[in-house]
């Protein structure tokens, strides 16, 4: 080896070694913050959520991605920040950890896009002009369509406790090698831009129906489909790059050190997709705001003795939160009747 061919290396490996030292910096760093704002973020949302006030078919979708958050930071996110920052990666030795680390994991980042889609078809839905497709968006039809939704990828990706493996040499799980690596990445790739492409064309067709019925669209509706269009929006941003770099390390056969610095930062903002949720609700609806001001106020009042954020709400809007809660309660009444009450009425 000539001289100058072993400067090269070397100051390719310092490079390496430096990038690497950033991103383990970055990882120790953001990856805990992205873990604490989440879980603080996803159980405001989910006690928001499950009010009366803002109940509907969309806000169903919304605490399912929420609760789903959880298993996403503490699992997927945990176990990597683990894994890259500390060298605590159990699927270097275990091969069942491997396969369900990576099955899970899969399966419930999966889910996000896939409730942001069913998210964004319910408000096209209930911003039709076409009473049928109307019907469509209904909390009745949320829980079934969330529950086939989380049970048809949960199967689907069974084939990843076959074939996924670890490697005897570098001691990493990765893919079986040959045609099934090919055959991950490509399908992954082609369900996420099927996912991604429906979600932009039903988010388009939501804007269209809101703007041609303005009058007429519900204000929960509104604040609702705007909120859905904020969180799909946030979700290309932060999510596809590493889509797409997962998908290109597939067809290279040489990946330098760069490469891999930037998909890893590209793994870290997908991570803050999930963290941010609660921002990107707050100011999508102002409702969510008045109903998350309710909930500060009310830990306060409890440990405090006194309101802490004081806020007015407009008559609208205080009009029809009552309006919800009275329809919410009657409905529920009307549930827990007898059905020959019911069917005399």
């Amino acid at each position: 080896m000539q001289p100058n061919e072993v400067s090269e290396r070397m100051m390719m490996n310092q490079s390496s070694t430096r990038l690497n030292d950033i991103y383990i910096k970055l990882n120790n760093t953001i990856e805990p913050m992205i873990i604490l704002l989440g879980t603080i973020g996803n159980l405001i949302s989910i006690y928001v959520f499950s009010r009366p006030a803002v109940r509907s078919s969309c806000s169903t979708y919304f605490f399912a991605l929420s609760v789903n958050n959880f298993p996403v930071l503490y699992f997927g996110v945990l176990t990597r920040m683990l894994a890259d920052g500390f060298s605590i990666d159990p699927t270097r030795y275990s091969a069942f950890f491997c396969k369900f680390r990576n099955y899970f994991s899969y399966v419930v980042y999966q889910l996000t896009p896939w409730l942001t889609l069913l998210a964004t078809i319910d408000r096209w839905c209930a911003s039709s002009t076409n009473p049928n497709v109307r019907k469509f968006s209904t909390i009745y039809v949320s829980y079934r369509v969330i529950f086939a939704a989380t049970l048809i990828l949960a199967l689907s990706n069974l084939h990843m406790f076959i074939f996924f493996e670890i490697h005897v040499k570098y001691s990493i799980c990765i893919p079986k090698a040959g045609i099934y690596t090919k055959f991950f990445s490509t399908s992954a790739w082609i369900m996420g831009l099927l996912c991604l492409s429906l979600t932009i064309l039903f988010g388009l067709l939501t804007m269209s129906n809101i703007r041609q019925q303005r009058c007429r669209y519900r204000q929960l509706d509104r604040q609702l489909s705007f909120m859905v269009l904020f969180y799909a929006l946030l979700y290309i941003i932060l999510g596809i790059p590493f889509s797409f770099l997962t998908f290109l390390s597939t067809m290279l056969t040489r990946k330098g050190h760069v490469f891999h610095f930037i998909t890893n930062l590209s793994r870290i903002t997908l991570n803050m997709s999930y963290c941010l949720t609660f921002n990107m609700y707050g100011l999508g609806a102002r409702l969510y705001r008045y109903e998350f001001f309710n909930v500060i106020n009310k830990i306060s009042y409890y440990t405090l003795g006194i309101n802490v954020i004081t806020f007015q709400v407009p008559h609208t809007q205080s009009r029809f939160i009552q309006v919800r809660r009275m329809e919410n309660r009657k409905s529920t009444e009307l549930a827990l009747l007898p059905i020959s009450t019911t069917a005399r009425k």
